[in-house]
C-alpha cells in the first residue's frame, strides 16, 4: 500500500499465468460473446437456407406454370376444330329430325300447334369423339371457372341428346313437341358451342355470355326449321324463365 505523495507503481502481468488468470476473470463474458456470434451466424445460415428453399420452389413453380400454360395453349389451339364438330353434329341431326317429320295433317292445318304423333326410326349421329377428348384436356389445365363450367355444360347436353336419341335406332313414337324440344337442344347445342370459339381462338380470355332463347330461335332461323310449334314451345320457355336446355336453369354460370 503506498502512502500520501508515494506514485503508484503498475505491475504488468505477463506470461502463461497472467493469460490464464485473464481468461479466468472474463470467461463468462466471452462466452457470451461467442454465443452471441455462433447464434447470429446460425440465424444467418438459416436464413439462407430459408431463401434458399423459397427460390427453389419458386423456380418449381414458375417452370410448372410454364409447362401448364404451353399444353393449355396446345389444347385451346385444338378447340375450334372440336367446336366444329359440335355444330355439324347438332346441325346434322337437327336436319335428319326435320325432314323426318310427316306432313300435316289436312283436318289439323288450321291449327299445326295442334297434337300430332307419328313414329320415328332414325340414325343420329353421336357426339364426336374429339369434342371429349379436347375439352377434358382444356378442363384438366385451364383456371377459368366459366369457361369449364361451359364445357362441361356442353358435354352435359350432349351425352343427354345422345341418350334421347339411342331410342330412335329402334324406333319410338314422338308428338310434334318432343320434335320441337329436340330442334331446340339442338339448337342450344350449337349455340353454346358458338360461345366458346373466340376463346378457342384466342380472341378473349374466356368464354362468351351464354346464349339466350334468342341466340337458339335465331339458329333454328338461319337452318331454316322455324314453325308454329316451334314457336310455342320457345314462348313457353321464355315465360317459364329456363334457358334452352333440356334440363333448364344452369345454376353457377352467368345467367
Amino acid at each position: 500500500m503506498t502512502g500520501p505523495g508515494e506514485i503508484t507503481r503498475w505491475v504488468t502481468c505477463v506470461g502463461y499465468d497472467c493469460n490464464v488468470s485473464f481468461l479466468y476473470d472474463w470467461q463468462t463474458m466471452i462466452t457470451g460473446i461467442l454465443a452471441v456470434i455462433a447464434a447470429r451466424w446460425a440465424l444467418h445460415a438459416a436464413k439462407e437456407q430459408v431463401q434458399v428453399a423459397r427460390d427453389q420452389i419458386a423456380l418449381s413453380q414458375a417452370e410448372a406454370d410454364r409447362d401448364r400454360n404451353g399444353r393449355l395453349r396446345a389444347a385451346r389451339a385444338g378447340l375450334p376444330a372440336a367446336l366444329s364438330s359440335v355444330c355439324d353434329y347438332a346441325m346434322e341431326n337437327a336436319a335428319t329430325i326435320w325432314k323426318a317429320r310427316p306432313e300435316v295433317d289436312p283436318y289439323q292445318a288450321e291449327d299445326p300447334t295442334a297434337f300430332q304423333q307419328w313414329k320415328l326410326q332414325l340414325k343420329l349421329l353421336t357426339t364426336p369423339a374429339i369434342i371429349i377428348t379436347t375439352a377434358e384436356r382444356v378442363l384438366e389445365l385451364t383456371a377459368d371457372e366459366q369457361v369449364a363450367s361451359r364445357l362441361e355444360l356442353l358435354l352435359r347436353e350432349l351425352q343427354i341428346f345422345d341418350a334421347r336419341a339411342r331410342e330412335f335406332r329402334v324406333g319410338r313414337d314422338v308428338t310434334n313437341h318432343e320434335e320441337a324440344e329436340f330442334l331446340l337442344q339442338l339448337a342450344g347445342i350449337y349455340t353454346l358451342a358458338g360461345t366458346l370459339f373466340s376463346y378457342g381462338r384466342g380472341e378473349r380470355p374466356s368464354a362468351a355470355p351464354l346464349p339466350t332463347l334468342a341466340d337458339v330461335s335465331s339458329t333454328l332461323l338461319f337452318w331454316n326449321m322455324i314453325d308454329p310449334k316451334i314457336n310455342q314451345v320457345l314462348e313457353l320457355r321464355r315465360e317459364s324463365g329456363l334457358l334452352p336446355w333440356y334440363h333448364g336453369i344452369v345454376p353457377g354460370d352467368d345467367d
